[in-house]
């Protein structure tokens, strides 16, 4: 597997050798990437900056070049305003400068160009304020990505190739995040919008919880930034974790997918409810008229009662078998005869 599909910060031992040192973690070696930000003239030289215990994936050894920068969601920023972020009052944003970015060489295997997104935060030298506070913010996430979003990493969430920093003459200390590319902003009733899509989604933010990650930021408007559609892979991704909860206990009482009802007391989780409600998984049937929803109730109760207090059992156990009992139910209905 190459560097750029698995974090490498270790020695790959030799099977024939019996040296313990072999197998212990490198010293982080001073590590380097050119990047040719868009509207600078000089190419600029980005350094490693290692985070203790956490080991990132490698981008490829290359030349990086990037597209004009935004605000996470907004149009391009000229490079005279943008150069100025957080210098001033006047150019204070409370959020990175995302850039576009790809490898100057093609994939000699797919002769496609590997993708990036870059979150920048600039000025950092002045050691307070707004560039301080985003500076913190990048490093925290990335630190967060190795120790609770590591599972998640190139399928629910971008892969994390680390904080890199430069002292530059266009925007002093820089501090970057280099990200995977994620894919492009999900719009309901857009290109990309499914059936299929929007379960997805549903899905994905239930497994972050079954795995204690609360977004914390999937609120209108903000949802329509963090949701992805990656159309390459066809699948949904969910970005910036700056405010996530990363041991949370979500108390549903019933998964988040389609109901013909809103169940939304039984989803006991304001996150699970404005998720369901941004993405119209809710009908307007009664919730005790609705006997799927019912039936659900009492698998779930019935196992907890069977198994509660036994050696290794968990809660999210019952809510899993209650969830395979939804999707056998639902396939059962579909294939029953008319």
């Amino acid at each position: 597997m190459s560097s750029q599909n698995q974090p490498s910060s270790y020695i790959v031992p030799d099977s024939s050798s019996t040296d313990p040192q072999a197998i212990l973690p490198l010293q982080t070696p001073l590590r380097t990437r050119i990047i040719s930000i868009a509207g600078i003239q000089e190419q600029t030289s980005f350094s490693f900056l290692p985070i203790d215990g956490c080991e990132y994936y490698d981008p490829p050894n290359d030349l990086l070049i990037t597209r004009p920068p935004s605000l996470q969601r907004d149009k391009d920023i000229p490079t005279w305003e943008w150069t100025q972020w957080g210098a001033n009052d006047e150019f204070l944003f409370s959020s990175a400068l995302c850039f576009d970015c790809y490898a100057k060489t093609a994939d000699p295997d797919t002769g496609e160009y590997v993708r990036f997104k870059l979150k920048m935060a600039l000025h950092v030298e002045q050691g307070s304020g707004a560039p301080e506070e985003v500076a913190g913010e990048l490093k925290q996430e990335a630190e967060y990505y190795v120790t609770h979003l590591a599972r998640f990493q190139g399928n629910h969430v971008p892969k994390h190739y680390g904080i890199w920093t430069a002292e530059t003459t266009w925007g002093g200390s820089v501090v970057c995040a280099m990200l995977e590319y994620a894919g492009i902003p999900f719009k309901l009733r857009g290109q990309y919008d499914t059936r299929q899509a929007r379960d997805a989604f549903a899905a994905l933010v239930l497994d972050l919880h079954r795995y204690g990650v609360r977004h914390g930021q999937l609120v209108w408007p903000h949802i329509t930034w963090h949701m992805l559609w990656d159309v390459k892979q066809g699948i949904p991704r969910v970005v910036d974790f700056k405010q996530a909860c990363y041991h949370f206990d979500c108390s549903r009482s019933l998964p988040l997918c389609r109901y013909d009802s809103a169940p939304l007391k039984l989803l006991d989780c304001d996150e699970l409810v404005r998720v369901g409600r941004y993405l119209e998984l809710f009908g307007k049937k009664p919730v005790n008229e609705d006997e799927e929803v019912q039936e659900a109730l009492k698998v779930l109760k019935r196992y907890q009662d069977e198994n509660n207090g036994k050696e290794g059992y968990t809660v999210e156990e019952s809510l899993l078998l209650q969830q395979a009992w939804l999707k056998r139910h639902r396939q059962q209905v579909q294939s029953a005869p008319a």
